[in-house]
């Protein structure tokens, strides 16, 4: 597991937050930061029956989750020998998806600049973006 480096933690002085990828401290073991309940609001829900993480658990938390995102991102060749046959296929089909070729004259969610509605589009000579329905009228 990599260490990840929480200010204050070590020290005692003030617990970190517990979400994710946030840096923060929390006056409050086991809660949001004031940045992360300003940044989510809503979206972070409180479970009467769950219990607050304790900072070594935060701790812990954060690595495992940062040893994920790298293991996602490597390149397939720097991954480690010991994974899982599972794993390593998840990550080849997962790699081989976002390496393929795109068509870049096609794409989703575009506005049509004659209907100026959204609709998958193919860009036009003028490099406009053009809907199926929009290409069909103008021929």
């Amino acid at each position: 597991m990599t260490a990840v480096a929480v200010p204050y933690a070590e020290d005692g002085l003030f617990p970190p937050c517990p979400i994710a990828g946030c840096q923060g401290i929390t006056e409050t073991e086991g809660q949001p930061c004031a940045g992360c309940r300003e940044l989510f609001g809503d979206y972070l829900t409180h479970d009467p029956a769950g219990r607050p993480m304790t900072t070594p658990e935060v701790i812990a938390h954060k690595a495992a989750t940062l040893d994920a995102y790298r293991t996602m991102t490597a390149p397939l060749s720097d991954l480690p020998p010991e994974l899982p046959p599972e794993t390593r296929t998840a990550l080849d089909e997962l790699h081989a998806r976002f390496d393929a070729p795109r068509d870049k004259t096609r794409k989703a969610n575009q506005r049509c600049w004659c209907c100026e509605e959204r609709h998958t589009c193919t860009r036009n000579a003028r490099g406009l973006w053009e809907c199926d329905t929009c290409r069909t009228v103008e021929q």
